[in-house]
């Protein structure tokens, strides 16, 4: 015959409960409807956290960004160099760009980075994001083509 030691089982009904209860708790937790129009765990601090109603664009729209490009980008010297620079930089709300990052670069091309850089800081005053028909600080990324 099995023996069954009661004060096991006891112990493990006890968590049982336990884990049923922090189940159900974590549950609630992440299903939540969330009524505040910022996401939960992200202090509102700045107006940019929110979603604007129309996202920064360069003037002129795609294409003449398109346009701009092609005709101000610096091809580094090396010929064999191909690839995509990613940057993202802030359009404020006055249009003007600052604080441009290069997010990934061509490997072994330095030059292709600073020259995303030269080329992003030489662009026009971009139309700012709005929300609420008001403009907004907001943030843009892009990718540069080299070939």
């Amino acid at each position: 015959m099995y023996q069954i030691n009661t004060s096991l089982l006891i112990e493990y009904k006890s968590y049982e409960k336990l884990l049923l209860i922090l189940f159900v708790s974590w549950n609630s937790l992440l299903f939540s409807q969330n009524t505040s129009s910022e996401p939960i765990g992200f202090p509102a601090t700045k107006e940019s956290v929110s979603v604007p109603e129309n996202v920064a664009q360069f003037p002129g729209g795609e294409m003449e960004l398109k346009r701009f490009i092609l005709e101000n980008i610096k091809s580094p010297n090396q010929e064999d160099i191909t690839g995509k620079v990613y940057v993202k930089f802030d359009v404020n709300r006055n249009g003007s760009i600052n604080n441009i990052l290069v997010i990934r670069g061509i490997e072994d091309c330095n030059t292709c980075s600073d020259e995303a850089i030269r080329l992003i800081s030489t662009m026009p005053k971009w139309i700012p994001a709005k929300k609420n028909g008001i403009s907004i600080d907001s943030e843009v990324s892009l990718s540069i083509t080299f070939n």
